[in-house]
């Protein structure tokens, strides 16, 4: 049970620090500070699925299987979109510097 707590505890703090450095960097345009929030936000949609597993290890006394993978599957699919969107943006990006 402490693991998961402390796991938990990692997790919102993460995202607090993420959305912190989101509202800091926001006007940037640099295209490696977009990459780099991506990167943020999408690490802590993968911890969001590790908390609940961990969390749901203890509190539950079912089998939880399915609602693992069912949040696994969402947060991992918002983790990918989010890495289309870069990878968009970054050739929309590049079409725009190409002289």
């Amino acid at each position: 049970m402490q693991i998961a707590l402390v796991i938990a505890l990692y997790t919102f703090v993460e995202f607090g620090i993420n959305i912190k450095e989101t509202f800091r960097l926001r006007k940037s345009k640099n295209l490696e500070a977009k990459a780099l929030r991506a990167i943020s936000f999408s690490s802590t949609l993968l911890c969001f699925v590790l908390t609940q597993t961990a969390i749901m290890s203890f509190a539950n006394e079912g089998d939880n299987s399915f609602a693992n993978a069912l949040s696994g599957v969402v947060f991992g699919g918002l983790a990918a979109l989010i890495g289309l969107y870069v990878i968009l943006d970054s050739f929309s990006h590049k079409k725009l510097f190409v002289p």
